[in-house]
């Protein structure tokens, strides 16, 4: 039946509008069923056609079950409403709308109701008021019940649901019913408090589908429109309160009015009249079931105008007389406007990362095309058309201006619409003739200069709208453009046609479909896909990467690199990405980055080893090829990737580059290493882990580490050893038998007396120096010594430590003729190390040889000879790029030297000291002499791991040629034992092989020469020492030998016994 006559509340609407179809149900009936479950499913769409969702056809005619199925119920979306408040008990509501109460004091006098004929409902400025967001009885009808219930009625199984039933409503109340009036008489503090409320609280949009126009407005014609809007410029109303909500970013969806007329209500088209509201504003025209109009048309709105269902609506409703819950069925646009702020809550949540505005572009341009006139632009009479949801789902349809699309972190979306922007082409036409009409009533009423001062208040009216509308064209962005923002990622798999450019500024925008616009790719953006552009530039810090995995990115036109600019190519086994131009391709600079496919990061080494010898083409252009890339990634140390240019194209290559191993050697045997393991060639691995080092430090280290070098360190260690064994032969001829002898002569210190004619006294009897024989021949003698030695680094080799002990053992006779001749023999071990025990190692040398010497008067001449045999034990640390391998060798060979010294003494007479026992008697001897050493190493083979070293034998001479000074001198220190004390410097020069080098290789390869510690050319040897006579014919000695070169010095203590018979 229908409900009672609401005459009684207030006086009615426009006759056939206000019918509501009461269903006498229980509230228990209308509870939500217990237990329901949903048979919604995401990707079904057929499973959301419930009988509840069938209940209200509008749902099906927008294709809401499309959004349905994408997962978009509107949850997380905030609606506010401003109606005639709503049942708060209505079990759809339960957790659904939220009442806001607006309270305050009217600003000016007015009234609500005016039937034509007479005005009720009164309210005076300053009066108070509180005003709940729930239907109140006696004050409310059910129109705001039903509006709601039509957004957010809820899914439960139950009646119906509304258009997104999962998002939330806040509500505010008119204070009135739908026949109160929205002319100028309506409050602006009320409204702001209502509308503002709204807003404060995070209303993304507000419905407005309450009240009725004035009676004498007619909205049929733009003079009658026009003369609607006058009172509003006159006086701070309600509309003012609405246009804030506006220009505070939330949008207003506003019911475009029941009279069935060629325009909208004043307040649906308002943005004709203050253009900056347009983006913020939609106007909710309606629509039958057979998708035609019966309700006012779009008109001058149509911009910002859509169509949706609105007659015979099944919503939520309240019985008036009860306050019972219910549903009913209305008509009018009222119903048509929560339609679309539905729908457009289902866009919000669908696209987070737009705004608000850019969500409402989205369902206008995604619109069906209803009435005449071309398909891609609205009309006057349904505007864009009738919402479709299926296809908002997918993306804009146009772009209505410049587009900025910000996709944060994390954030991919895919729109797969065509995209144009027919409808500013068409706008562009009708702005262009309306700003030519507008300067012809310029001249035409003497406002060329502006308003005169006696212009009425109409006048002034006109003035301000039109002149607001000419700016707006003056401003108007007339090219649908794309800004791609944030880090995000967004691809366009339609066709689309826009004519602006499209502007990369973050993140990835991959292009799959077709563009025809200009593709700019800035700072901080990359463009992708596999689809065709109309033009490409890419800018300092951008990037175009073709292909979602290796693709061709064609484009229709021409394609521009700058300084700074980043084409990144995936590549393949046999397959690249690829840029086709028709155009001309200007290339300013920029690099090319070189990954695998569907890679994060650069080709790593080893992935360019597996694709060396691969050539792909990259970019071609029909115009021709101009310019070239700074460089191209990776470019690691022995290979990487190159480019090649010819008149259509650029090619890329993956390759061995022209930089020998042996040129990033820093030193000598780090270049011979480099060459050694070069000529190991492909397959090998330790070539193979070089190819790929990314480093020249660490190939340089490598190199290093895998010289070998301390085998021929080993002939300076050696070397050193062979000196304190001549030494020890040396010493032994040059300082005599015994304390206070020479070798053949001395000189005694007998007694000598002078008589005196002294009676009864003795004289004194000072020594007197003479020369005597040593009567004994025969001497057996022996020496131990220990040193320590460090040679530096020269740069090429690593230095090294080591530490000598030793002994040597001799017996030695005089012939008659005065020649003296001996043997001896002993054993040395020499420990050495290099900085952090990389390398180590031991040599253990027994000798033995035979020596002589011979004095005539003040000349010495002494010889000797020594063979030693030496074995070595060396290991090394080895670090190649990261692998780790160790070496060890046992090698042997022998050392074979001859020296010689030939001296001239001269005598110094000692002086008596403070008491008899004291007498120095002193010698000094320049001497010159000579040493050959030779020294032989067997062939070595490493044992270990995969760069274990092999080396050829080889024998190493170095002579030597020493200039220097000898001192002693013989004491009687009076405590019976002479004491013989000594010293000795010189000068020694080194020649021939002083740069030991071994002939290495690794395993059976190419082999490479690796040099050793060079042995220093110049040193100073120097020797002190003291020899004590113990008994007769037995002496003990300690002593101090060393020779400092510029990179070398050993110092050695030395111990020694002599005894003659």
């Amino acid at each position: 039946m229908f409900m009672s006559d609401p005459s009684p509340l207030r006086p009615s609407r426009t006759a056939g509008l206000g019918f509501l179809l009461w269903a006498g149900v229980s509230h228990a009936a209308l509870g939500q069923t217990a237990g329901y479950r949903d048979p919604g499913r995401i990707g079904d769409v057929a499973s959301w056609r419930t009988p509840e969702y069938l209940a209200d056809y509008g749902k099906a005619s927008m294709n809401a079950d499309q959004a349905y199925a994408r997962g978009m119920t509107g949850k997380g979306v905030l609606v506010g409403s401003v109606d005639s408040g709503f049942l708060g008990t209505h079990p759809e509501f339960a957790g659904r709308i939220t009442a806001i109460t607006n309270a305050g004091t009217y600003a000016s006098s007015g009234f609500r109701y005016d039937s034509g004929t007479a005005r009720s409902d009164f309210f005076t400025a300053g009066q108070p008021y509180s005003v709940p967001g729930t239907w109140v009885r006696g004050i409310n009808d059910d129109h705001g019940t039903h509006v709601d219930g039509t957004i957010v009625a809820r899914r439960d199984g139950t009646r119906m649901h509304g258009v997104a039933f999962g998002a939330q409503v806040i509500a505010t109340n008119t204070n009135g019913t739908d026949a109160s009036i929205y002319g100028a008489n309506a409050d602006y503090n009320y409204f702001q408090g209502a509308y503002g409320s709204l807003v404060a609280q995070g209303a993304r949009l507000i419905n407005s589908s309450w009240g009725s126009p004035p009676p004498r407005d007619s909205y049929n014609t733009p003079a009658g429109l026009t003369a609607a809007y006058a009172p509003f410029t006159r006086q701070q109303s309600w509309l003012d309160a609405i246009a804030d909500a506006g220009r505070a970013g939330v949008i207003q969806v506003v019911a475009a009015g029941n009279a069935g007329v060629d325009n909208p209500t004043i307040r649906a088209a308002l943005p004709y009249f203050q253009p900056d509201l347009e983006t913020n504003w939609i106007a909710a025209s309606g629509l039958n079931g057979a998708d035609q109009t019966q309700f006012n048309r779009c008109g001058v709105a149509k911009y910002w105008c859509l169509s949706a269902p609105g007659r015979g609506i099944t919503s939520t409703v309240v019985n008036l007389t009860t306050g019972a819950a219910g549903y009913g069925s209305k008509s009018g646009t009222s119903m048509s406007a929560p339609h679309v702020s539905g729908a457009l809550a289902l866009v919000m949540e669908r696209y987070t990362y737009l705004t608000n505005a850019q969500a409402r572009d989205v369902l206008l341009t995604t619109a069906t095309h209803l009435g005449g006139g071309p398909a891609d632009v609205p009309n006057e009479t349904f505007g864009w058309g009738k919402i479709d949801l299926g296809r908002a789902m997918n993306g804009p349809g146009q772009f209505l201006g410049r587009f900025d699309a910000h996709l944060g972190a994390g954030v991919a979306d895919t729109w797969s619409n065509d995209i144009s922007d027919a409808a500013l082409r068409q706008r562009f036409v009708e702005d262009t003739a309306e700003h030519a009409a507008w300067e012809r009533i310029q001249v035409a009423r003497g406002w060329t200069n502006g308003l005169p001062d006696t212009a009425s208040a109409d006048d002034r009216a006109e003035y301000g709208w039109r002149l607001a509308r000419d700016r707006a064209f003056l401003t108007r962005t007339y090219a649908g453009g794309l800004t791609k923002s944030g880090d995000g990622v967004l691809q366009l798999t339609g066709n689309s046609t826009y004519t602006g450019t499209t502007e990369i500024n973050g993140g990835l925008l991959a292009v799959n479909g077709a563009i025809t616009s200009l593709a700019n790719v800035n700072a901080g953006g990359t463009l992708g896909g596999s689809g065709r552009v109309g033009g490409l530039g890419v800018a300092r810090g951008g990037t175009v990467a073709p292909g979602n995995a290796i693709g061709t990115l064609d484009v229709a036109g021409s394609v521009a690199f700058a300084a700074g600019s980043t084409y990144a190519v995936e590549i393949a086994a046999g397959r690249s990405d690829r840029i086709a131009a028709t155009g001309a391709a200007q290339i300013a600079g920029g690099s090319v980055s070189v990954s695998l496919e569907n890679a994060t990061a650069s080709l790593s080494p080893s992935e360019t080893r597996s694709l060396l010898g691969q050539r792909y083409t990259i970019l071609t252009a029909d115009g021709g090829v101009s310019g070239r890339f700074d460089a191209t990634t990776p470019r690691y140390t022995f290979i990487g990737t190159d480019l090649s240019y010819g008149p259509n194209g650029v090619g890329l290559s993956v390759a061995r580059n022209g930089t020998p191993f042996a040129a990033v050697g820093a030193t000598r045997n780090q270049a011979s290493v480099g060459a050694g393991v070069e000529a190991l060639g492909a397959g090998n691995r330790i070539y193979e882990t070089i190819l790929i080092t990314t480093d020249p430090a660490r190939a340089r280290g490598a190199f290093q580490s895998m010289s070998g070098e301390l085998h021929p360190s080993l002939i300076s260690a050696e070397f050193a050893t062979a000196f304190f064994v001549r030494e020890a032969i040396l010493d032994r001829l040059r300082w005599g038998p015994t304390p206070g002898s020479t070798e053949a002569t001395g000189y005694g210190l007998p007694p000598a007396a002078y008589a005196a004619d002294l009676p009864g006294r003795s004289p004194p009897m000072p020594p007197v120096p003479m020369r005597v024989m040593d009567p004994r021949t025969f001497g057996v003698w022996g020496q131990g010594f220990g040193s320590f030695g460090r040679a530096r680094t020269d740069g090429n080799a690593a230095s090294l430590s080591r530490q000598t002990s030793g002994f040597v053992l001799g017996a030695d006779a005089r012939l008659e003729n005065g020649i003296r001749i001996g043997v001896a023999g002993g054993y040395a071990t020499t420990g050495l190390d290099t900085p952090g025990s990389l390398q180590s190692g031991t040599i253990e040398s027994g000798f033995g040889g035979v020596y002589g010497g011979y004095e005539s008067g003040a000349v010495s001449l002494r010889l000797g000879a020594v063979y030693a045999d030496n074995a070595a034990r060396l290991r090394r640390s080895i670090s190649v790029a990261g692998l780790g391998d160790s070496a060890s060798a046992r090698t042997g060979g022998d050392t074979i030297q001859g020296f010689g010294e030939l001296g001239y003494r001269f005598a110094v007479a000692g002086t008596p000291g403070p008491s008899p026992a004291v007498f120095a008697l002193s010698s000094i001897e320049p001497f010159v002499g000579g040493a050959l050493v030779a020294i032989g190493r067997d062939r070595l083979a490493e044992t270990g791991g995969f760069a274990a070293l092999t080396g050829a034998a080889q024998t190493y001479e170095i002579g030597t040629s020493t200039v220097g000074l000898r001192a002693q001198a013989n004491l009687d220190l009076g405590f019976g034992g002479p004491v013989s004390a000594r010293a000795l410097v010189g000068y020694r020069r080194a020649y021939g092989d002083v740069v030991p080098k071994a002939l290495l290789a690794f395993g059976t390869g190419p082999a490479f020469l690796t040099a050793g510690l060079p042995i220093d050319r110049d040193a100073v040897v120097a020797q002190a020492g003291l020899d004590v006579r113990v008994g007769r014919g037995t002496t003990l000695g300690v002593a101090y030998t060393g020779q400092v070169g510029d990179r070398a010095r050993d110092h050695a203590v030395k111990g020694n016994l002599t005894y003659r018979f």
